[in-house]
């Protein structure tokens, strides 16, 4: 089957006023470029955190199979979308050798929670293995830096924990994995708050998951979740919906 080389870019959505209808216009930001990827991005205050590999001369960080930057977590301010600015790294404490992000907030802004390599000590070339799986790992807020609080209790050294986000009432945790047990490639699961540490994770069932890779969930305020799936047809293309 021939794959299809794709870049990903943050767009900017707004509305625009039109009498009796709802108007949306969609614009590439200027950070975006036909280089890197740019995805998953996140709203934390008056800045925009998201996904990329980004080159940064700051970051030592290993190169995937086409000489591109592995994955890390930028940050820009959003009264700065319109200018030719750069993306900064949104915290080096949560920098590793290998993929890091995507991201996402708490409700009050002071835990995140974001996936990266499990094994951050391994040599260049396990990052290119199933060996080493994706996790997902927290940080919080304290006395303004980005401190590593530990990782999830459910990441499996076997199979991938990643893409997390929170509900918006920050009771729960929704993510995707490949863990057994699932009805396609990776489904949607979510795990819930306890008084210490988080339940099993609880796979959101058929009405939701396919025989095709869901990831990326987002729960909004009113409670509407959004995801992404890749599905395959049986022409062997692959279809994002």
């Amino acid at each position: 089957m021939n794959r299809l080389l794709c870049i990903f870019s943050i767009f900017l959505l707004f509305q625009v006023n039109a009498p009796g209808q709802s108007r949306y216009a969609v614009f590439k930001l200027p950070f975006s470029s036909p280089d890197y990827d740019e995805f998953s991005p996140a709203i934390r205050g008056d800045s925009l955190v998201f996904c990329s590999n980004l080159e940064d001369e700051f970051l030592l960080t290993y190169h995937d199979g086409r000489n591109k930057g592995l994955f890390n977590i930028f940050t820009i301010r959003l009264d700065s979308l319109g200018l030719e600015k750069r993306p900064d790294v949104f915290s080096r404490a949560l920098v590793t050798p290998f993929n890091d992000g995507p991201a996402a907030f708490s409700p009050d802004g002071r835990e995140l929670v974001y996936s990266r390599n499990q094994k951050v000590n391994a040599r260049r070339r396990n990052v290119f293995k199933l060996s080493n799986h994706l996790g997902i790992y927290f940080a919080a807020l304290e006395n303004g830096t980005w401190v590593p609080k530990g990782e999830f209790s459910h990441n499996h050294p076997e199979y991938s924990v990643t893409t997390p986000c929170y509900s918006h009432d920050g009771k729960h945790l929704y993510f995707a994995s490949d863990m057994p047990g699932g009805f396609g490639g990776s489904d949607l699961y979510r795990s819930d708050r306890l008084q210490e540490g988080w339940s099993a994770p609880e796979n959101l069932g058929p009405g939701i998951n396919t025989g095709g890779n869901e990831a990326y969930p987002y729960v909004s305020a009113t409670g509407d979740l959004f995801f992404a799936c890749l599905l395959y047809t049986s022409d062997a293309a692959d279809e994002l919906t």
